[in-house]
């Protein structure tokens, strides 16, 4: 009977891959909580695209540059966004020996605001009156910075917005006193990051500047030494991608333990969050995979909250201005794949699932020789089918990213598809998570 069972669900899995997937129409409409979090996740998708422009514009000295993206950026409100991000050029310096040596991981704090403003003033009285009527989170103390010219007009910065009912802990409102300087002008970007780390001192974080490319978003830029102590040498780099992970996990299944319940649909929940965070900017690309997703080692995260958990991170290549990003449906005729961003996540969720890369679950059946898109998929929706320690949801979950099958089309630019896709997979993945979380 089992070998029967084995072979009838076989016959079906054969059949649904011989025609394309074709999309359910739900009826469930979104709730008014999903259409305020898609709305505010936009503001910090409005907002991760502008930084990317400006870390661009901000050094012309190396072609390309290279960036970690904390997948978990936080919000005072729908106009202040507080990202964390390595940041380096790929250029190689070689050295006396002829060997090349890399350049050091920065670690960043950027706050952007999409609607605060930047104003200039040379009224000290107003400086001083700002600075004493708000309380530091952080250690403000301007870094001991080479002799500049002294007509440099100072600045007072505060990204806020009266106006708005902040969602999340508020962040610092600061004004400064010090000269600081748009760091998009001089176009000089890594020579001032690497002029100030060597002058940090550990456990401080020193307000350098702000990028400001365009009047919609400016980022005011710290140098966050607490991590920066982490990543002290050229060639050390604590992070891991998330594919290296689970093929050790593989590995050491044996002789150690694999990934928790918890932990895996953790990491499955930030990964459908950066989908809506980072889609259609140069941040994320329509072909990610899980060589794209770095992660921190437990216990080395700065977050004490999170000290326990993997922190994830997008490795990213910026190399200046971009252009316009190819539309998430544009693929070969012969193609099932509806939609590429939301197939390579479901991808990675079913990785987290069987803690294995898709390619290890291959089988000669799923092999299509002419198109390799097409390989992929029969492998993906083979293997979702099969029970797994995450449970029916979490595979129903998978079904829907696999296929695009949301009721709302395939087009990602679309509200109604992105509503879909909050409530119908990070919703249950909280759901999901909130569960586990107490057992």
């Amino acid at each position: 009977m089992d070998e029967l069972m084995q072979k009838t669900q076989a016959f079906v899995t054969l059949v649904e891959m011989t025609e394309p997937p074709q999309e359910r129409r739900y009826s469930d409409k979104p709730s008014f909580s999903t259409q305020k979090s898609v709305a505010q996740i936009a503001k910090i998708k409005d907002a991760a695209d502008n930084l990317y422009q400006a870390l661009g514009y901000a050094c012309t000295k190396h072609t390309e540059h290279q960036a970690h993206l904390s997948l978990q950026p936080t919000c005072s409100n729908s106009y202040q966004v507080q990202f964390t991000l390595a940041f380096r050029h790929r250029s190689l310096q070689p050295t006396a020996d002829g060997s090349s040596n890399r350049p050091h991981l920065t670690w960043l704090t950027v706050e952007s605001s999409v609607s605060g403003t930047i104003q200039s003033t040379d009224d000290t009285e107003v400086l001083n009156q700002l600075r004493n009527s708000m309380k530091p989170l952080r250690d403000s103390s301007p870094p001991k910075l080479p002799p500049s010219k002294p007509a440099k007009l100072k600045k007072s910065v505060k990204f806020s917005d009266e106006s708005q009912t902040p969602a999340c802990p508020v962040m610092r409102q600061q004004a400064f006193s010090w000269p600081i300087s748009n760091l998009c002008q001089n176009s000089n970007f890594c020579n001032q990051l690497q002029k100030i780390t060597a002058q940090v001192k550990p456990g401080t974080n020193y307000c350098i500047g702000y990028l400001e490319h365009t009047r919609s978003s400016k980022h005011l830029i710290y140098v966050d030494s607490k991590i920066q102590s982490v990543t002290s040498g050229p060639s050390t780099n604590p992070l891991t991608s998330l594919d290296g992970l689970l093929k050790s996990t593989v590995k050491a299944r044996l002789t150690s333990e694999p990934l928790s319940q918890h932990e895996r649909v953790h990491l499955a929940r930030q990964l459908a969050l950066a989908v809506l965070q980072f889609h259609a900017t140069p941040w994320l690309q329509n072909s990610w995979t899980s060589k794209d997703v770095l992660l921190t080692p437990k216990n080395c995260n700065n977050d004490d909250s999170h000290v326990d958990s993997y922190h994830p991170y997008l490795d990213v290549c910026i190399s200046g201005a971009h252009g316009p990003l190819q539309k998430s449906t544009t693929f070969p005729s012969r193609t099932l794949i509806r939609n590429s961003l939301l197939f390579n996540l479901g991808v990675m969720l079913l990785e987290l699932a069987f803690q294995k890369p898709l390619r290890q679950m291959q089988e000669e059946c799923d092999v299509d020789r002419h198109e390799d898109h097409n390989t992929d998929y029969y492998t993906a929706n083979r293997v979702r089918m099969f029970a797994s320690d995450l449970g029916p949801k979490y595979a129903e979950i998978v079904r829907k990213c696999i296929q695009c099958d949301f009721g709302f089309g395939d087009d990602m630019s679309k509200r109604s598809l992105q509503e879909g896709f909050y409530q119908g997979v990070i919703a249950e993945l909280e759901r999901l998570e909130a569960i586990l979380s107490c057992n």
